[in-house]
């Protein structure tokens, strides 16, 4: 009768095991980005006054912000049905820093929800070398905080500017921004070096996570 018991509490951890893989498994399936943005390029600034061609989202690249947010349990911005309200997102990525995401949902009612996730991968340590655990915050946003953040994302140019995706070197933090508009459509960008509107609307969205230090 124990060998009995014990055989189904095995299975029972079994199925609870494949459950659990094949949920992961589905999740990092998830179709985060177009593909036609990793054959789209865009005109980068590497130095004062030099540009070249760049592709906006290589599929390397691609693979690592796809599994990222799988790993968080973020949505899918792109693949999300066209009629729903506006979204705003930042994926700020660092070589050996844990990454941070902020979302701003509007919801039906008009107020915007933000959703802000900390993560505990790659190395997993912030700047004093402690180590970070993954962090959570859900909360709704104030009008004042809501008014402050159309007006960063309109100075941005996140829903009138193609999209673009630019580096300088490969151990340098990439910010992501994203946005999801009934009218506007999909919106990416991904820069290493942000410009002075960007880098605004990047450090307004972790200011109201309050991770605006990190």
């Amino acid at each position: 009768m124990a060998m009995a018991r014990g055989g189904a509490i095995v299975l029972i951890l079994l199925v609870l095991t494949f459950a659990m893989l094949a949920a992961w498994s589905s999740n990092r399936r998830t179709d985060y980005f177009p593909q036609d943005l990793n054959h789209a390029v865009s005109a980068c600034e590497v130095a004062p006054g030099v540009f070249e061609q760049q592709v906006v989202l290589e599929e390397g690249v691609d693979r690592w912000l796809s599994a990222e947010l799988a790993d968080v349990g973020e949505p899918s911005l792109y693949r999300r049905p066209a009629s729903l309200p506006r979204s705003v997102r930042l994926t700020w990525l660092g070589t050996f820093r844990h990454p941070v995401v902020v979302r701003v949902d509007t919801l039906q009612n008009g107020q915007q929800q933000l959703t802000a996730k900390k993560g505990a991968s790659g190395a997993g340590f912030g700047p004093a070398g402690d180590p970070v655990e993954a962090r959570k915050m859900v909360r709704v946003l104030t009008p004042a905080e809501a008014t402050g953040l159309r007006i960063v994302v309109d100075r941005a140019r996140l829903f009138s500017a193609p999209p673009s995706g630019c580096r300088r070197r490969i151990d340098e933090g990439r910010w992501v921004l994203e946005g999801a508009d009934p009218q506007a459509g999909y919106r990416y960008r991904s820069v290493q070096s942000p410009k002075e509107d960007e880098r605004a609307l990047g450090l307004y969205l972790l200011g109201l996570a309050g991770w605006d230090n990190f």
